[in-house]
C-alpha cells in the first residue's frame, strides 16, 4: 500500500522501520514478562525485517542491469582442461588470481564442469600431482544467459552458495559472472547510481 504512493525502496524502508520497532517492543515485553517465546518471535521479526530491507536495496540497485553488463566476458574467461593435474591448477590459480574456472577440452567445446579452490583444498597436497581436474570438478554447472537480469543472477548465486555462474549463450560459454562482479556493481551503483 505504501509503495503505491512512494518509491518502492522508501516504502520498504518505512515498513522495515515499523517492523523493527514492533520487534523491539515485543522484545522488551518478552523481557519484562519472562516470555522466552515472545523474545524468540521478536528476534526473528527484527532480523527478518533487516533481511528484507537488504534484499530490497540490492533489487533496486541492480534494477535494469543485465548479466552481460557486469560479467567478465571473452577473451578474459580462463578455462582449464579436464586432464590438468591439481598441481598445474595451483600454478594457473597463482598466475591468474582466480578462485574458480570452467572446465573445457578447448575454448569452443561445451563446459564439462567447474573447478574451484574449495575443490582443490579437499585433496591432500601429496596427491595433487596425480589427481586430475576431471576427478574433483563439479559436474553440475550452474549457468545463466547474458540477457538475464543481474538480480536473478544474484539470487541464483546466493541460493546455490557458489562464487560464480557460467554465462552461456546458444550452448557456448561467453563469460563468467562472479559474486565479486555483482558486489562491485552494487557498491558502484550504490555510491554513484
Amino acid at each position: 500500500m505504501l509503495a503505491m504512493n512512494m518509491p518502492y525502496i522508501d516504502a520498504t524502508r518505512i515498513a522495515v522501520a515499523v517492523g523493527k520497532s514492533f520487534a523491539i517492543i515485543m522484545g522488551i515485553l518478552g523481557l519484562f514478562t519472562f516470555n522466552l517465546f515472545l523474545l524468540l518471535i521478536a528476534f526473528f521479526l527484527y532480523y527478518g525485517a533487516a533481511g528484507e530491507e537488504e534484499a530490497a536495496v540490492i533489487s533496486v540497485t541492480l534494477e535494469g542491469i543485465l548479466v552481460k553488463d557486469v560479467m567478465s566476458g571473452l577473451p578474459d574467461v580462463i578455462y582449464v582442461t579436464p586432464d590438468l593435474t591439481l598441481d598445474q591448477l595451483v600454478d594457473v590459480m597463482f598466475k591468474t588470481k582466480h578462485m574458480g574456472y570452467p572446465v573445457q577440452q578447448n575454448h569452443t567445446s561445451p563446459v564439462l564442469g567447474v573447478i574451484t579452490f574449495s575443490d582443490l583444498r579437499r585433496i591432500p597436497e601429496s596427491e595433487r600431482d596425480t589427481t586430475r581436474v576431471k576427478d574433483v570438478m563439479t559436474g553440475d554447472v550452474i549457468a545463466i544467459e547474458p540477457d538475464a537480469d543481474a538480480f536473478d543472477a544474484f539470487k541464483l548465486i546466493m541460493s546455490n552458495n557458489v562464487g560464480r555462474l557460467i554465462v552461456i549463450d546458444q550452448g557456448k560459454i561467453v563469460g563468467i559472472l562472479s559474486r565479486t562482479d555483482l558486489i562491485r556493481s552494487i557498491q558502484f551503483r550504490g555510491a554513484y547510481g
